[in-house]
């Protein structure tokens, strides 16, 4: 086997090195039921072929009338108008006129009689028998929504490479979609090195479960990919590349865990240039210097180093922007952040440094906690909610606001809250 030296490179070369390799951007795209289409990336803007309301309509419940024949009502000094009848909304498209001095009953989304220019809340008449008292003036479009108030047709709606919320989808039914065209969702496929490694249903006290590849699966699953479990391979590049055959072929991108770093058993490098390239091995980062990326059959391989640190490092700085860029979208849409201050200074490094941090409410304000410990200490990483990545010859100062990046959109959950403000 061809031991290869690291070569460091910047986060950044790395990332523009894969790019100019593979060239990849958003993925095909598909039609998807409004149902299923939660948390997609549109594929394609969204005009309105209709104005909504397509109809005058009212939006509170009340009585539809003319503004001029309430004039000088009040509590003390009530109109009297005729009650002409009542209409509801699955009345529409009936046709109904007022009469002189005339109103009609009308819920939210009714037609609305001809000749009618307001809706006197319900709240402000009282009816006795076949009339009304209006205990309230009314002027000329209360209570009414006209056509195109709230979307025109011709609009645009919804831009291409939005991420699909649920009041999106109401909106797109609201036009009398059914589907939606979005892009598809990138898979990545997960693939574990080491002969040390069994899989969760031989778990042991004695033996080195394969739990590494579950945070790496949930994560991605955060990230608006799709998880491909290909197991363990043994420390063997002859298995190690048939297993990343596999993964490219099943998947849009594939990340190792572990066997990267330049040890007698550090065979993926070598699995990954067998079957294509190695673009990059080395980064000037801590944790996760090891870390690398390659490319075969033009899909996008990244070399995660085996400790918990440097693995999540690795897969939040170079996969979770190539999933994104996959996807359609700009990796900040990807990943919520949350604006905190540091809770102690941080020193300058030399290197690039990816900052674990724990999330604390106190006394109204939002602490940035660094969290220490390991590369290989899990327990430490379970503490943290999101990170920061410091760039080389940055000091930071105690109290200083930052922009921390959220491992997903549960971390919201799991802030460090004060007791005075679980009280609330």
């Amino acid at each position: 086997m061809i031991r290869r030296r690291l070569r460091f490179r910047t986060p950044q070369a790395v990332l523009r090195s894969l790019r100019l390799a593979t060239q990849y951007g958003p993925l095909t795209s598909e039609a998807m039921a409004i149902e299923k289409a939660l948390g997609q990336v549109l594929a394609q803007d969204i005009t309105s072929t209709l104005d909504i309301p397509h109809f005058v309509r009212p939006w509170v419940d009340g009585y539809a009338t003319k503004a001029r024949w309430t004039r000088r009502a009040s509590s003390m000094g009530p109109v009297t108008l005729r009650l002409a009848g009542r209409l509801f909304p699955e009345d529409y498209p009936k046709s109904s006129e007022l009469g002189d001095r005339e109103a009609f009953y009308v819920t939210c989304g009714a037609p609305v009689p001809k000749g009618a220019d307001c809706v006197i809340k319900a709240e402000d008449a009282r009816s006795v028998g076949s009339e009304i008292r209006v205990l309230k003036e009314a002027k000329v479009g209360e209570g009414l929504s006209r056509p195109g108030e709230d979307v025109r047709r011709g609009s645009l709606v919804l831009k291409r490479g939005q991420v699909l919320r649920a009041q999106d989808l109401g909106l797109i039914v609201a036009l009398g979609k059914r589907e939606v065209t979005v892009f598809r969702k990138p898979k990545l496929a997960i693939l574990s090195v080491g002969d040390e490694l069994v899989d969760p249903d031989h778990f042991g006290p004695d033996r080195i479960v394969n739990n590494y590849a579950y945070v790496i699966s949930a994560a991605t699953s955060e990230s608006g990919g799709t998880p491909v479990l290909l197991g363990i391979a043994p420390d063997d590049p002859d298995s190690i590349a048939a297993k990343l055959s596999e993964g490219v072929q099943l998947a849009d991108a594939v990340a190792t865990i572990g066997g990267c770093s330049v040890g007698a058993k550090d065979f993926v490098p070598d699995a990954i240039a067998r079957l294509g390239e190695v673009i990059a091995h080395g980064v000037k980062i801590r944790p996760g210097h090891v870390a690398g990326v390659g490319v075969v059959r033009g899909k996008p391989v990244f070399m995660l180093p085996g400790h918990i640190s440097s693995c999540t490092m690795a897969f939040y700085v170079f996969v979770v922007p190539t999933l994104a860029r996959l996807a359609g979208i700009g990796p900040s849409k990807i990943l919520p952040s949350a604006r905190a201050e540091l809770s102690v200074a941080i020193d300058k490094a030399a290197t690039h440094t990816f900052l674990r941090l724990r999330l604390k409410e106190r006394r109204g304000r939002l602490l940035a906690e660094p969290i220490h410990g390991g590369t290989n200490i899990l327990s430490s990483l379970s503490r943290a909610n999101g990170f920061v990545l410091v760039p080389p010859g940055t000091s930071m100062r105690k109290g200083q606001a930052i922009n921390v990046t959220l491992f997903g959109k549960l971390e919201h959950a799991s802030f460090d809250y004060s007791k005075s403000s679980r009280d609330c």
